[in-house]
């Protein structure tokens, strides 16, 4: 089992989603965070539900926006000692005057997940220095979009790439870039589908779900995670500041 924990919606610059849909800024409005209490909640029931998390990913925003990462991180390692804790960020906060800051966090995590964007290139060496066995750099480079002339069929097929379950606040979702990709949005609450492939973290919250996807979902088909469909996609460069 891997779980993803949006741990805020936050962004520092390098958000490419917003970028191609301004929609999506609603969050530097009134940004999310976890909550201490949320992740207790998602910790307590975890371990009694008796679920073993293969790996635990920290997502945003920017994860080391988090106001409470720290704590947060400390406590996800004592709670899943065997659990791969990881953290993908864009590494623009890693700097010589936040070496202490990032040091206690990367006390807490088994290794960072860093996008590699044009601009961030001495954030990823500043890493590569001081956490040489703990940075995995991915080349995020360029980016995909779906241009709004460019029409899906219904009955498009789906070949997902990026499935997992995504965990934010006391609320799972079936699928990880519906959160991060705008689900917290006030138009896409109010979407119908939504009702059943997000539950509420309570005991043995994964036997909630179906064993299948909602492949044929209008959002599922125009995800850049939808493999089928990149070949209809433009690539431009990611470049934050």
């Amino acid at each position: 089992m891997r779980i993803k924990l949006l741990v805020t919606s936050q962004c520092n610059g390098a958000c490419a989603h917003c970028s191609v849909r301004p929609w999506m800024k609603y969050h530097e409005k009134d940004p999310y965070h976890l909550s201490m209490e949320d992740l207790d909640l998602f910790c307590d029931t975890t371990t009694y539900s008796k679920y073993k998390p293969e790996r635990i990913a920290l997502i945003g925003g920017e994860p080391l926006m988090w106001k409470n990462i720290v704590e947060g991180t400390f406590l996800l390692v004592s709670t899943f000692p065997k659990s791969e804790i990881i953290m993908t960020t864009n590494a623009l906060l890693m700097k010589e005057e936040n070496l202490n800051f990032i040091e206690m966090v990367a006390d807490h995590i088994d290794f960072f997940r860093i996008s590699r964007y044009f601009g961030n290139e001495e954030n990823i060496e500043f890493a590569l220095k001081h956490f040489p066995s703990q940075v995995k750099v991915v080349d995020h480079r360029n980016r995909r979009f779906l241009p709004a002339s460019q029409i899906v069929p219904w009955d498009f097929h789906v070949d997902c790439d990026c499935p997992g379950f995504t965990i934010c606040g006391d609320q799972i979702s079936y699928c990880s870039p519906m959160r991060t990709m705008g689900h917290l949005h006030p138009i896409a609450k109010e979407d119908t589908v939504f009702s059943w492939i997000t539950k509420k973290v309570e005991m043995y919250y994964m036997n909630f779900f179906p064993d299948v996807y909602p492949y044929q979902l209008r959002s599922c088909r125009s995800c850049i995670g939808n493999k089928n469909l990149r070949k209809y996609c433009i690539q431009v460069p990611n470049i934050v500041k």
